[in-house]
């Protein structure tokens, strides 16, 4: 009870801190960027994304908050202020599964009051949440590797399989820097079954991965675009 207690009080905590003259200022101008594509169409934000410099999922998880939260800058910002929330939670869940709950509620605390965190929950941009889909790729890394290797009738692992492709596959749609963000689950795997010679579990994780690439493929020449090209000097 104390330590969910305790948690608790640390995401409302970590709320309040992001909330906290979380409207002091104007939409900048990325934020406005921001705002503007999501008015769009489904189809004319992906046309928009192809020529911005992030893929459009968070453009499109916007437009949708956008419809049901509205569009004032209050409700825009509620958008980061929620990833930024989640995200405290699940560094409480990751530093609890690699060690404990002492761990677990020192993370989250650490997560709450990071200037970082607290700055990018309160901007109309993706950044919270690229870092909520790494937290959450390196969290299903490692409850992976909790799993037995099972038979594929017994295979309890599955749904959490699924869920690592739908987190990587949803963090290469937000950032084009998201790769980077999975070396931790690299090193994870390499400890858990490189290391130990289990080459048919490395296997299937590096598959899980490769599907991951798949899903992502249809925007991979735009990425490759966008990212290879030289910056206009000014």
């Amino acid at each position: 009870v104390a330590v969910r207690m305790t948690l608790l009080a640390l995401l409302l905590l970590a709320a309040g801190l992001r909330w906290f003259r979380f409207d002091a200022q104007s939409l900048w101008n990325d934020e406005g960027n921001s705002a503007r594509l999501a008015e769009r169409s489904v189809r004319l934000i992906l046309e928009g994304a192809a020529g911005d410099i992030h893929p459009p999922l968070y453009y499109l998880a916007l437009h949708y908050w956008r419809a049901l939260a509205g569009q004032t800058e209050f409700a825009l910002r509620t958008f980061s202020v929620a990833g930024g929330i989640g995200l405290v939670a699940l560094c409480y869940a990751l530093g609890t599964r690699l060690f404990n709950p002492a761990t677990g509620l020192t993370t989250a605390a650490l997560a709450a009051m990071n200037p970082f965190q607290v700055y990018y929950s309160q901007e109309v941009r993706s950044y919270i949440w690229v870092a909520l889909l790494a937290a959450a790729a390196v969290y299903i890394s490692w409850r992976l590797a909790e799993f037995p290797c099972e038979p594929p009738t017994q295979n309890r692992a599955r749904p959490w399989a699924a869920a690592y492709v739908l987190v990587v596959t949803a963090g290469l749609y937000t950032h084009y820097l998201f790769p980077i963000a999975l070396i931790p689950t690299l090193v994870l795997a390499w400890y858990h079954w490189g290391s130990r010679r289990e080459w048919k579990r490395l296997g299937q994780w590096i598959l899980l991965n490769l599907v991951a690439g798949a899903l992502y493929a249809p925007w991979a020449p735009i990425a490759a675009r966008l990212v290879t090209a030289k910056a206009p000097t000014r």
